[in-house]
């Protein structure tokens, strides 16, 4: 592969800029991009409370100009390996300007996001960069599905018109209610959010994602961070976050961690789940699961299957020793996925 052009170097966050990072996103992702918002940068980087170094987590490339014109994201959370909890990054948003996406750069980019650490995460790749990771020997997970679900389908239509149009159709949200039996609340307590921690940790696969309150609240509760909201039974043996946001004019929502005691619990969270997107006014439901029993029960509930499915990958320093623990993992869309468009609050 020919190298990268020697004009353009890597740079921590706070050294290229706030406001260049945002000019490169803008014109990559969109103005309504959660990556193009500020608030999103403060949250995953100054707030996290895994994150000491702050917005020097973000990895920019710079051209001799000063120019953003590549980034990688990484997002980081606590994950359970086999009992030994360790902070992991998932690696997101890699992205280059297209002047420089022939010399290298997105290959820099991925490696010095995983550098000096054990593992690192990587889903939802794209068909460009997949093969990046591919050809340096991420571990692949194979067997993942993408559901699309249309909840109002003549609202959905009107809404995509507006947006080709140029119109912006306000992106309130209304406040959640009781939908059979089942409580929703977009600011849950310390009690709810202890007792969701317990039944996401209880999971019994080797690797997880790891919780508890504060991170918990700061993942998915933050004012600065993405819309999400919290649907359970009064017990907490079924509970189901939901994260909300804006695409193409069209209102998304999208079950990014839940579980039930049984497949019957979760067929009947899943449904509660559409409900209160419809409810809250979601054109769209969108759904990620490698379980072949969710598959089924959202092919029952309607859902479509995609034909094609982004890529989920992980990185390991010592691949031999740890392939055979990391095929088992439990992933879900809260291990990297943002809550897919920001919502003004």
């Amino acid at each position: 592969m020919r190298p990268s052009s020697p004009k353009v170097s890597l740079t921590t966050g706070t050294k290229a800029g706030v406001d260049r990072i945002l000019s490169f996103t803008r014109l990559t992702y969109g103005a309504d991009a959660h990556q193009a918002h500020e608030g999103t940068l403060e949250w995953m980087y100054e707030a996290c409370p895994l994150v000491p170094e702050g917005l020097d987590a973000l990895i920019a490339a710079q051209d001799e100009e000063g120019h953003v014109v590549g980034l990688v994201n990484r997002l980081y959370l606590n994950w359970s390996l086999e009992g030994s909890i360790v902070t992991m990054p998932s690696i997101g948003d890699l992205a280059v300007s297209p002047t420089h996406r022939a010399g290298g750069l997105g290959l820099r980019l991925a490696m010095a996001a995983v550098r000096g650490t054990d593992h690192a995460f990587v889903n939802g790749s794209n068909p460009n960069s997949s093969p990046l990771f591919r050809g340096l020997r991420y571990q692949e997970l194979v067997g993942a599905a993408w559901y699309r679900t249309i909840l109002r389908p003549v609202r959905a239509g009107v809404r995509l018109g507006m947006h080709r149009l140029g119109l912006r159709p306000g992106a309130r949200i209304p406040s959640p209610g009781t939908v059979d039996g089942y409580q929703c609340t977009g600011s849950p307590g310390g009690s709810e959010l202890d007792a969701l921690a317990a039944l996401l940790n209880d999971h019994p696969a080797p690797v997880k994602p790891w919780w508890d309150r504060s991170l918990l609240t700061w993942r998915f509760f933050h004012p600065k961070g993405p819309r999400h909201v919290l649907v359970h039974d009064p017990g907490c043996q079924a509970a189901l976050l939901l994260s909300f946001g804006v695409r193409r004019g069209l209102r998304m929502a999208r079950p990014i961690a839940y579980r039930a005691q049984d497949e019957d619990g979760t067929r009947a969270l899943l449904q509660a789940g559409m409900k209160v997107s419809r409810n809250m006014g979601a054109d769209v439901l969108l759904a990620f699961t490698f379980d072949p029993a969710e598959k089924r029960i959202l092919e029952d509930l309607g859902a479509r299957r995609a034909p094609s499915v982004p890529g989920t990958f992980f990185h390991h320093r010592d691949r031999r020793g740890n392939v055979a623990m990391f095929e088992h993992a439990w992933v879900q869309g809260a291990a990297s996925d943002l809550g897919l468009e920001a919502v003004r609050r």
